[in-house]
């Protein structure tokens, strides 16, 4: 039950809401000339992933390595966290094992500024404090002497609802920021998201004050910011900001961006104006991860039957009132705000994951737990809830059984594939994967929630109740 409630509870809190490194594009500049970086070619191998879209996916999930620990006092949560998050990506950094599975690229690669953990409550239990985002920066430099700063953001704690309702379900249009960088406007959850970075401070400093002291001390420099998830929303953001800071220094310092599995973060124009503004800009997708389908109306449509007749481990999954319901939420969570895709990938950043094999092993475990749903239904505060939906979006009728296989089965390969998928296809070699597991349990805890989930999918459902009603709905296919 564990894994099933984690899967979807991620699933679902990350719709709301890398950089490259170029390293090897060096080799075509004469090492006795001064380095001009505004010459310098993008270098993007065809291959699926490309060269350094792993090495990034990396640095985006090393910033979810505290994301599995809450404490009862926000001093000790602070402290605590910090010292956690430090030591598990000092640790990262040194092991063998990832530094062989990466390349010679992480030989020089060293921790620089934070790793800084903002701490908010859980409001789960009022006791219970937890990180909401995390940010930290490695330095590298190459052959060339050319400084790489790898800049990783967190995605979204499973068990924070402050990034749940604050910063992932927060893209409506009313409440849209004028993003001057850019132009065009972002969501008031990336505008509150992107503040709390700009105010992260390590040995005195902000991120942006350390890199304008540091990085006019190099030859040249190219800033890579990278995130999964919310952590790929804030990415876009932070690295627009970061690229007018940095380009009021001199020339030769270049931002990029790599983003996994992100929402859109802006409209149209912002979208347009950061991917001309930036030095290189990649979005890495997975066609059957549903979270970067959200804002984007166009691709919101799709979602009600992104899984439909899939094979789900004894099952197969249907597009159903309940899975309709959340659907046309998001829709209607984000009606007006124009929110664009940034730089729509090309068939070398997008991947199709595999399906969760039916004969998984947790099949066993998430049939009974779907199963003790069903003949709770009228006694789970959750099932409640739910049925609740189901009997909005369509009148006078039961949810039966299969729906309720379908709702959740729905949710668990939505997680899936927003999480293991890329892991599996970033992460390639064996020894590196369990490095990783190891000194990054956070990500892990993707599956390791249990009923603090289902309080959080609980308070999901009563928002997508209310706002239905409050708009009026009583038909909730994608294409109403």
């Amino acid at each position: 039950m564990k894994y099933l409630l984690v899967l979807m509870i991620f699933s679902i809190a990350s719709v709301f809401t890398a950089c490259n490194v170029v390293d090897e594009v060096i080799d075509v500049v004469d090492e006795t000339t001064d380095i001009d970086t505004d010459e310098l070619p993008i270098d993007i191998d065809s291959s699926i992933p490309d060269r350094n879209a792993d090495i990034q996916f990396y640095h985006a999930w090393l910033a979810d390595c505290v994301n599995d620990t809450a404490f009862s006092s926000k001093s000790v949560a602070e402290s605590q966290l910090l010292a956690l998050a430090n030591s598990r990506i000092r640790a990262a950094i040194a092991d063998p094992a990832i530094i062989n599975g990466f390349g010679s690229v992480q030989l020089t690669e060293r921790l620089v500024w934070g790793p800084v953990v903002i701490v908010e409550p859980t409001k789960l239990d009022s006791t219970m404090y937890a990180a909401s985002n995390v940010m930290f920066c490695l330095k590298s430099v190459d052959t060339r002497g050319v400084a790489h700063y790898s800049i990783g953001i967190s995605g979204t704690n499973m068990i924070s609802t402050y990034d749940w309702f604050n910063e992932d379900f927060n893209a409506g249009a009313n409440a849209q920021h004028d993003w001057p960088s850019t132009g065009g406007k972002i969501s008031n959850g990336a505008f509150i998201g992107v503040r709390l970075l700009a105010q992260m401070n390590s040995g005195g400093k902000t991120l942006i004050e350390y890199l304008s002291t540091d990085a006019v001390k190099e030859r040249a420099s190219i800033m890579n910011v990278s995130g999964h998830s919310l952590g790929g929303t804030l990415t876009q953001v932070y690295a627009s900001s970061l690229h007018d800071e940095m380009m009021r220094l001199r020339r030769g310092i270049h931002v990029s961006a790599s983003v996994y599995a992100g929402p859109t973060a802006g409209n149209s124009e912002f979208a347009t104006g950061l991917v001309n503004q930036l030095y290189a800009y990649q979005a890495y997708n997975n066609t059957l991860d549903a979270i970067p389908h959200a804002w984007q109306a166009s691709t919101l449509e799709k979602l009600c039957s992104l899984y439909n007749r899939k094979a789900f481990c004894d099952w197969t999954i249907n597009e159903c009132p309940s899975i309709n319901g959340v659907m046309k939420y998001l829709q209607l969570s984000s009606l007006g705000g124009d929110y664009t895709m940034a730089g729509v990938p090309e068939d070398t950043t997008q991947f199709t994951g595999e399906l969760l094999a039916p004969g998984f092993e947790d099949c066993a475990g998430i049939d009974l737990a779907i199963k003790v749903y069903y003949e709770d239904m009228n006694k789970s505060y959750l099932m409640k809830d739910l049925v609740k939906v189901h009997n909005l979006c369509s009148p006078g009728t039961t949810m039966n059984e299969t729906e309720v296989y379908s709702f959740f089965s729905y949710l668990s390969e939505m997680g899936y594939q927003h999480t293991t998928a890329y892991f599996n296809h970033f992460i390639t070699k064996t020894a590196t994967r369990r490095a990783l597991d190891i000194h990054i349990p956070g990500a892990k805890s993707k599956l390791n929630l249990s009923l603090k989930g289902e309080r959080i999918l609980d308070e999901f459902l009563k928002k997508i109740y209310a706002e239905l009603r409050t708009n009026g709905v009583t038909s909730c296919g994608c294409d109403n």
